[in-house]
């Protein structure tokens, strides 16, 4: 069983459905550093929200369009796991899994999440909408390491 420390948790890689590119990663990440700037930085406050589903607009074409075919159809099992998503490993925290360790500091890692959230639903009901997003976002990221 891998080594943890209390309050975090080490899940295995995962293999990936889809995996984004190196120059598609770099353009994921400056653009996944704006909401974490100007502004509220706590992820689930509207703003913050707003400013993540904004940003989803201009994430690179590839990730949108798989994005958007997995929402069309999720097929049998109802996963995507996407591949080449940018990590800050220096702003990454352990992973939460005790009551009130949840980090709601907006991170890479947290808009990347929320970007893509934001792209799975309707505007009008789906992230960002009034009411939708109160609880904390947790962000549990596997680095591809066997």
């Amino acid at each position: 069983m891998p080594e943890t420390t209390p309050g975090t948790t080490r899940s295995s890689a995962v293999a990936a459905d889809w995996a984004l590119g190196p120059a598609g990663a770099g353009a994921c990440e400056r653009l996944a550093r704006t909401p974490c700037t100007g502004g509220p930085d706590q992820v689930d406050t509207p703003e913050w929200v707003a400013r993540a589903r904004d940003a989803w607009e201009d994430l690179p074409f590839p990730l949108r369009r798989e994005v958007r075919r997995f929402r069309r159809h999720s097929g049998p099992n109802g996963t995507l796991v996407i591949g080449g998503l940018p990590v800050d490993q220096g702003a990454l925290p352990a992973t939460p899994a005790v009551p009130g360790s949840v980090q709601r500091r907006a991170t890479v890692s947290a808009a990347v999440l929320t970007m893509v959230a934001c792209g799975l639903g309707p505007r009008d009901r789906g992230c960002g909408s009034p009411g939708s997003c109160r609880g904390a976002l947790i962000i549990s990221t596997t680095c591809g390491h066997r």
